[in-house]
């Protein structure tokens, strides 16, 4: 099952507010699989990505059917982000 990504370019947005630009803000990363694994008491989790399929997609908007959002600084997507949507294709 393909695991979707959507995150948000803070630098994008940063540069788009310094310098005037239009880039597209949200990125789509996909990926072949993600394990998340809970610690022995159910405390930690953690995420060993997959190999990702493709190029990183830049979108002004996105349409996402069904989702959800997750915050992990710890466990972070391979792009660096700790806050996404994720969904599966």
């Amino acid at each position: 099952m393909t695991v979707v990504t959507v995150t948000v370019n803070q630098w994008h947005i940063k540069a788009n507010a310094t310098y005037g630009t239009n880039l597209p803000v949200i990125c789509v990363n996909r990926y072949q699989w993600v394990d998340v694994n809970r610690g022995p008491f159910g405390d930690r989790l953690t995420r060993v990505w997959g190999p990702k399929i493709g190029e990183t997609e830049h979108h002004y908007d996105f349409d996402v059917h069904s989702g959800y959002m997750i915050y992990d600084p710890v466990n972070k997507t391979p792009c660096g982000a700790s806050c996404w949507m994720e969904y599966a294709e």
